[in-house]
């Protein structure tokens, strides 16, 4: 039995990053493969760790549900991982044959082509395939 393609998407809800995981399902289905929505967050002022990270993935399911409407053609597993986005992401995709990023994400400079977390992982020699979707 032969592996499943495993695509990895990052996710921090911005409109770029719905892109990204649009463009991320339909590879995956062309692919026969399978999609892993990533989102990394930050401890915060409020509540514990465990309290945070319940947060962030409970947010990130709910917009990957949004994002398709409730519906994928493929498997697709949501993961919140402490840290850095591009460290996360990078940590997420060392198993997977993709990685697909958004062009812009939700940092306030908007007038930049590329945010930092792509060129990030642009320039890490990893494994995966590194694709950025714009809008």
């Amino acid at each position: 039995m032969t592996e499943r393609y495993v695509i990895v998407v990052g996710s921090d809800g911005s409109d770029g990053s719905v892109a990204a995981l649009k463009w991320a399902v339909q590879e995956a289905a062309v692919r026969g493969g399978s999609v892993r929505v990533v989102r990394a967050w930050s401890p915060g002022e409020f509540g514990t760790n465990d309290e945070m990270g319940a947060l962030a993935l409970q947010a990130l399911q709910g917009d990957v549900k949004t994002a398709l409407d409730g519906d994928a053609p493929v498997p697709v597993e949501t993961v919140a991982v402490q840290g850095h986005p591009s460290a996360v992401l990078l940590e997420q995709s060392k198993d997977a044959d993709m990685l697909v990023v958004g062009s812009r994400g939700l940092g306030g400079f908007t007038g930049l082509l590329l945010r930092s977390v792509g060129q990030s992982v642009l320039k890490h020699e990893g494994a995966a395939t590194v694709v950025i979707v714009r809008r």
